[in-house]
């Protein structure tokens, strides 16, 4: 039996359409799962840049309070007041609230570049010529926060 070339010709009209329908979807897809990882990796370059930002904001307050509580700064220096120095622990939940912290703007008017606010800090007063100071970073966005903590003793 052998077949004419017309009839082979009709029994295959659409299949080249429908291969190829199948094979611009699976092109498709593997497209949108590469968007998706990227669109992943720049979420989280973000993230990351984000927390250097308000890591970089929470040492400069520490490391400002730390080389004021060496140089021996009393309530009477000027440039300033270390009168937010307590004597009692605070709590996590208390270091939580905006009430425990002082904000570094009112000593220096520093700002890291891109932080939405300036960092804070708290001094706890050890009673042994040691302090614990407390730094508190913001990010370009104010859900950021970055607490850093140390410990600093007169001789």
């Amino acid at each position: 039996m052998i077949q004419t070339i017309s009839s082979i010709k009709n029994r295959q009209k659409g299949v080249v359409l429908v291969i190829g329908l199948i094979l611009l979807m699976v092109v498709t897809l593997i497209a949108l799962a590469g968007m998706r990882g990227v669109t992943l990796q720049e979420r989280m370059a973000g993230n990351s840049y984000e927390r250097n930002i308000a890591f970089q904001s929470a040492e400069m307050v520490l490391r400002f309070v730390e080389d004021k509580l060496m140089a021996n700064a009393g309530a009477g220096d000027p440039t300033w007041e270390s009168g937010k120095i307590t004597t009692t622990e605070m709590s996590e939940a208390t270091l939580k609230s905006s009430g425990a912290w002082s904000n570094f703007s009112t000593e220096n008017s520093v700002k890291p570049t891109g932080a939405a606010k300036p960092p804070e800090y708290n001094i706890f007063d050890m009673s042994n010529g040691c302090y614990k100071v407390n730094g508190r970073g913001y990010g370009r966005s104010a859900d950021t926060i970055v607490v850093l903590q140390s410990v600093v003793c007169r001789e």
